[in-house]
């Protein structure tokens, strides 16, 4: 077995940011193709390391305004994507459990309650569904599963769990908040005219 790397001090065209790369090879990882005559070609397959690594590619836009509701949040959030875009899915699970735990607490539901509870008040409140509700207890079981008994999703099975976690903070902090603060831009709807009443108005067929 033998193998290589080729070290790369580069700059972005763009933000201008001065960034470490490291392409590396091994002769155990080759990949193989035919060319147009018959005959077979192959290289090495490189794995490409950056340092520092870029903006995480899954996080959507809207999860930064979560870090300025609160900064926890958003903090736990950053690590958790973080962890998924380096395929540590064990953290990722763990993760986001935290960050259900720490949402339920910013939407003011007693930290000291147990998950059951938390959600049960997040129905009631009216922050999910019953749908929901289950979806998040299997963002829960899947976190208590890698925390105590190390077992580790898929990268289907990740994608799920962070997607399902997406769907309730973007409705709990992001939509519902823009969408009841639209209510005082909104025209609001005219008056009728009150009709005259039942005594000064002429009955018909008399003066």
């Amino acid at each position: 077995m033998n193998g290589g790397a080729d070290h790369f001090l580069l700059q972005c065209r763009g933000c201008e940011t001065v960034f470490y790369q490291q392409s590396a090879w091994d002769s155990e990882d080759i990949d193989y193709w035919y060319e147009p005559d018959g005959s077979t070609g192959s290289a090495p397959s490189l794995t490409i390391t950056t340092y520092p690594r870029p903006d995480s590619k899954t996080k959507p836009a809207w999860v930064s305004k979560i870090g300025k509701v609160d900064s926890q949040l958003g903090s736990i959030l950053d690590e958790t994507y973080v962890a998924y875009d380096n395929r540590s899915f064990i953290l990722t699970s763990m993760g986001l459990r935290t960050a259900l735990d720490r949402a339920t607490e910013v939407l003011k539901i007693d930290a000291a309650k147990p998950f059951k509870e938390k959600l049960d008040e997040l129905q009631t409140g009216g922050w999910i569904g019953a749908t929901e509700k289950q979806i998040l207890e299997v963002v829960i079981d899947a976190g208590n599963a890698a925390a105590h008994r190390g077992w580790s999703p898929g990268a289907d099975e990740a994608a799920q769990l962070i997607s399902a976690m997406e769907i309730f903070l973007q409705k709990a902090f992001i939509v519902q908040t823009h969408a009841l603060g639209l209510k005082t831009s909104i025209p609001a709807k005219p008056k009728r005219a009150k009709a005259a009443s039942a005594k000064s108005a002429t009955p018909l067929g008399k003066p």
